[in-house]
């Protein structure tokens, strides 16, 4: 409950700098306070306000439909023994290899690289710092990279798979060769860019950052798992004291930062 609220209220903040006009004038003022069943009954009474977040929620439940999907051609038990059978504390989608594996790490990556590209290369600081054009094609550079980095990560991905044994010595793979490495790059690929579509979705329609609210909410269900998985191995005596209280001090000093 208590990081269900932290999300709806990093939302609210979020909309209400991006649309002020929408908030009532009370509710802008620093010098009142209110409590939970003010915000939800705001939430409830502001039709604008309940569809975007309808429409947020709505993006979380397909995210979390992606995340359980199993990627095609692989052995599901057999990839999960390779963490199952360590002493490491591996927890929920880490477990079993998805068709959401790459997230939206290639789009970040390219990011990344077209601002050190800024730098050193002028034509693309002329785009990045110039009118509308020019972002509009630091933006259509931007994705062109991303494409690449996902065909060249989940190629790679697909080359790891095939030369892996699980530890009783099974394939990870169901099938194998080009197919395999063909539907794993058009898989993973396509699940990045339909990411970023559901990203363009909040940003027009629901509340916040498209980007960074599918981050926070991947996060958030990560530490969910965290907890859940890591009380089951405590109770069943699969770790001690010591490491359930560095997990415990790992999700308060999460939520303490968000």
């Amino acid at each position: 409950v208590i990081v269900i609220l932290l999300l709806i209220r990093l939302a609210l903040k979020k909309f209400i700098q991006r649309f002020p006009a929408l908030i009532p004038a009370t509710f802008l003022s620093p010098s009142n306070t209110h409590s939970i069943k003010e915000l939800l009954l705001f939430l409830v009474s502001n039709t604008e306000t309940r569809k975007r977040l309808f429409v947020t929620l709505g993006v979380f439940v397909v995210v979390r439909i992606l995340v359980l999907i199993p990627a095609p051609g692989i052995n599901q038990e057999a990839f999960a023994s390779l963490f199952l059978d360590t002493n490491n504390i591996l927890f929920g989608a880490s477990t079993r290899l998805s068709i959401a594996s790459l997230g939206i790490m290639p789009f970040f990556s390219a990011c990344l690289l077209i601002q050190l590209l800024s730098v050193v290369i002028p034509h693309f600081k002329r785009a990045t710092f110039g009118d509308e054009e020019g972002r509009r094609k630091i933006v259509r550079y931007t994705c062109l990279l991303a494409f690449g980095l996902a065909l060249f990560q989940s190629y790679g991905m697909s080359i790891w798979l095939e030369n892996t044994m699980s530890p009783q010595g099974m394939s990870l793979l169901t099938m194998q060769g080009v197919p395999f490495r063909i539907i794993t790059m058009v898989t993973l690929t396509a699940t990045v860019f339909l990411y970023l579509f559901l990203a363009d979705i909040i940003n027009k329609y629901g509340i916040g950052n498209g980007i960074a609210m599918i981050v926070v909410s991947g996060t958030i269900l990560a530490l969910f798992s965290w907890v859940y998985e890591g009380y089951g191995l405590y109770t069943a005596g699969g770790i001690g004291i010591v490491k359930a209280l560095i997990i415990i001090m790992l999700v308060i000093g999460f939520l303490y930062v968000a």
